[in-house]
Formats: structure tokens, sequence, C-alpha cells
């Protein structure tokens, strides 16, 4: 087993190989975790937030808060991961967004304030991952609610501290996974107080860590 901590603020890219586990866990309370997904024999090809949505939902297996599998986009559609344990089941799936300056600038004027996107963008380079941009997101642990006149609430999350979310790789993958810097009164992402996770990498016919 491999255990890392991605600390607060940060973003961090991993190898984890078909057949391999890994968990996202809450290491000191509500901390949303934005994750990119690639398959590491064709980093072209990425999770795709709305296919996964589209899949999950004709499958009866999840839909926009939370979902069985993830799905890259078209035209391959591969399965990419398997949800094999979600101690929350409320994430934010269907949009693929997060944070970034042009957020910021235009919610407190403060193009300055740290941001997911400029965490992956750092974290690709870092690893070596030929793109520029960030492909859609899955936002775990994100508490999103879409109100009776179909608009979208962001509230405090559910997740507490050990909760996690444990995925199977379908493929030779990488994931990138930001710890979400959001600190605004406006959006209680994570409580108004970014935090640390923690990432573990195990083969399941080997072992099975404690949280």
């Amino acid at each position: 087993m491999k255990e890392f901590i991605i600390e607060k603020e940060s973003a961090r890219a991993f190898d984890v190989d078909k057949g391999e586990h890994f968990r996202i866990i809450e290491e000191a309370g509500p901390q949303v975790a934005d994750t990119v997904f690639f398959n590491r024999k064709d980093m072209e090809e990425t999770f795709h937030a709305g296919m996964t949505v589209f899949m999950n939902g004709i499958q009866d297996l999840g839909g926009l808060y939370h979902v069985k599998h993830l799905y890259s986009r078209p035209p391959n559609m591969s399965k990419l991961f398997t949800v094999i344990e979600d101690t929350v089941k409320r994430h934010w799936v269907g949009v693929g967004g997060c944070c970034c300056s042009t957020l910021y600038k235009k919610l407190i004027n403060d193009p300055d304030h740290p941001n997911c996107a400029a965490q992956f963008l750092e974290a690709f380079q870092e690893y070596g991952i030929p793109v520029t941009r960030v492909p859609d997101v899955f936002n775990i642990f994100m508490n999103f609610e879409i109100t009776d006149d179909s608009k979208y609430k962001i509230k405090p999350p559910l997740a507490r501290k050990n909760d996690y979310i444990e995925m199977r790789a379908e493929m030779d993958s990488v994931v990138v996974i930001s710890a979400c810097p959001e600190s605004i009164r406006t959006a209680p992402t994570n409580m108004e107080k970014p935090k640390p996770l923690r990432f573990q990498i195990f083969n399941p016919k080997e072992e099975k860590p404690e949280i």
C-alpha cells in the first residue's frame, strides 16, 4: 500500500494501474477533492462528466450526486473507474468544472486567489502531462443542490473526517487530485477552511488497508 498526503491548496498526480484501488480520504474534515482522470496510454482520453451522468442514469446506477462507473469522453466512452465504496454518496458529478482565476475575479475581484485550475496545471507540468487546459473534473465531496427553479446552490459538504471514496482502475490511469482552495463565505465548499487530503493506492488481492 502506498499512502500520500495532498497538502491544502495543492494538487498531485498519481499512477494507478489497472486493477488497483485508490481511496481519497477526508484527512482533517470537510474538504472537496477536485479530481481529473487520464488514460495513461492515451492522455487525450479523459473523464467526461456529462457522459458519466448519462451512462449511470440509463443503467439506474447513479446521477448528478453519485455514480458507480466513471466514463471517458466520446467517442471512446471507455469505463475508466468503478466506485467500490463511498461513505458519503454526495458529490458533484455532472458539470465538470473547477474554480479558476477568472471565477475569483468575477466573485470577489481577486484573480490571485488560489484556485484548482492553477493547481491542476502545475501538477500536470510536474508529471509531464501534455495539456494546457483542465479536462472535466469530478468534484468529490462537493455538496451542490439543484433548487426548484433549476439553479445551483453550494451547500456545506456532508463528508466528515475519515469519510472516503474508493475506486478500482479499469485501465492504467493517471489520477490528479486538487485539494480545493476555496475559502470565501459566499460558497461554503470547504467550510471556509481549506484542508489536506489523504490518498491511498493498493492491490485489493494483497491487502485492504485501514482508513
